[in-house]
């Protein structure tokens, strides 16, 4: 596959999956009042499972090599990093503590991916 491909493949598997599992667990979180998370929505502790399944796929892309698309910098990783780090950011509220969110330290869960 080319670079170009494999570049358009992840940032089309970040806007497809991991992405839109992401707002509903960062406006739970963030809302100021996560009557999701309190409720325990299964929508949002679906979307966490979701976030953990995508971030383990891309913890094993990058045991594989140094980016996610291939040897050097691109813009799969520049679409991925932003809501890594949403992610790890949302996990670090105590608002999140209901749900099994262990992204945080990232390094401890995902290396590959904190590095």
């Amino acid at each position: 596959m080319p670079y170009t491909s494999k570049i358009a493949r992840v940032v089309a598997e970040h806007e497809g999956y991991l992405y839109p599992a992401l707002g509903p667990v960062a406006r739970a979180v963030f809302s100021g009042v996560p009557t999701a998370l309190a409720d325990e929505d299964p929508s949002v502790r679906a979307a966490v499972a979701t976030l953990h399944e995508e971030r383990a796929r891309f913890e094993a892309s990058l045991a594989q090599r140094d980016h996610l698309a291939g040897p050097r910098l691109s813009a799969a990783d520049l679409t991925v990093y932003p809501s890594t780090q949403l992610a790890v950011r949302a996990a670090t509220r105590p608002a999140a503590a209901p749900l099994p969110f262990t992204v945080a330290p990232l390094a401890a869960r995902y290396p590959k991916l904190a590095a």
